[in-house]
């Protein structure tokens, strides 16, 4: 009879891998709220309103509750990981890419 492995590590040692990602998962889904953070910073930088600093948050949010819908039926055809791994790809990339944004529209395109 075989052990039961995690990660191909003894079960009593892989699990604090779940530890570090569920750490990590909660780290990365927490840092969409940090965006308050930049708000001021980027209505003097770019001198807008904070009507429209809080633009690409609103449209993340949007997209992001849409996105569930979609991210329902992906599940249940290829399966929570691809899924996962899918979705943090695209917010990954879009927020690399808001990274170089030159102003607010290009920042909404990016991060919304």
């Amino acid at each position: 009879m075989e052990k039961a492995r995690v990660f191909g590590l003894p079960l009593t040692q892989g699990r604090w891998i779940f530890v570090a990602l569920g750490f990590l998962a909660n780290v990365c889904m927490g840092s969409v709220y940090a965006f308050s953070v930049f708000r001021k910073p980027l209505e003097n930088l770019w001198g807008i309103s904070a009507t429209q600093s809080g633009l690409p948050f609103m449209i993340f949010l949007a997209v992001f509750a849409l996105g569930m819908a979609f991210a329902g039926s992906l599940v249940e055809n290829w399966g929570p990981r691809k899924t996962g791994i899918l979705g943090g790809v695209l917010v990954g990339a879009g927020w690399i890419a808001a990274g170089f944004s030159p102003n607010i529209w290009i920042l909404t395109l990016f991060y919304g």
